[in-house]
């Protein structure tokens, strides 16, 4: 467990890992400074990966999965019991209560389906269909039924390699969905951190525009949350945290 952050008030990764005799799994809320991205030996799905595998067999004969969820914080501090937390993760462990995670990307496919014909290092698109990166993604984003909202660009899973228990459940194909934050004189195009060892960005691979809007990550949050209502018999939550 060396690089995870200890567990306070008595608490130890190691008990809460080898006890496959829990009657509710555990589950974590992970949160990491955004200067976390800058190591190159690790990403924030290896960590998450990480704590995800080790907690495999907790709470085995419970007949429930564990939980765990995390994302980088941005733009501020982040507080651990009142003061403010000195590593660069931090997070919440719930050892008794069930857990659901609930997400929406909040960003809704736009137009046709495109294939990347020219990359470079540094997660760069520099071709789309054989044309310049951006003149491909201005021709299809000045279309006049584009909804507003901003532009991302979602690369297409691999269907082979999909957990398919992780599908969107509006049944679309799954894509990841990356920001585009710049250009390139040349006409590429630059996908938001680049892309993690853990993604796929190769030529030949599909992707499509998104639109990303407030109105669809609320639309996204309430279809999960009514599934998620189905899935318990209908019982609401004790507790809701977004």
């Amino acid at each position: 467990w060396e690089g995870v952050p200890p567990l306070g008030r008595g608490g130890s990764w190691v008990d809460l890992a080898l006890d496959p005799d829990r009657e509710v799994a555990p589950s974590c809320l992970l949160l990491a400074d955004a200067s976390i991205l800058s190591h190159a030996d690790i990403s924030i799905d290896q960590y998450l990966s990480f704590i995800d595998q080790r907690l495999a067999g907790s709470g085995a004969k419970s007949g429930k999965p564990h939980t765990v969820i995390g994302g980088l914080t941005l733009g501020g501090q982040s507080y651990v019991d009142g003061t403010v937390a000195k590593l660069k993760s931090c997070g919440l462990v719930f050892e008794s209560t069930s857990v659901s995670a609930l997400v929406a990307q909040g960003a809704e496919p736009y137009a046709d389906e495109m294939e990347i014909t020219g990359i470079a290092e540094g997660g760069v698109v520099t071709h789309l269909d054989g044309q310049p990166a951006i003149e491909r993604i201005t021709e299809i984003s000045e279309r006049e039924d584009r909804p507003s909202g901003e532009l991302f660009l979602g690369l297409k899973v691999d269907d082979a390699a999909v957990d398919h228990s992780q599908l969107d459940r509006s049944g679309r194909p799954e894509y990841l969905i990356r920001k585009l934050i710049a250009r390139t004189d040349s006409g590429a195009c630059v996908l938001m951190g680049g892309v993690s060892n853990d993604d796929v960005l190769e030529e030949g691979q599909t992707c499509k525009l998104h639109i990303f809007s407030r109105p669809s990550v609320l639309k996204q949050l309430r279809e999960a949350a009514e599934a998620d209502l189905q899935a318990h018999s209908g019982r609401p939550p004790d507790a809701a945290f977004i």
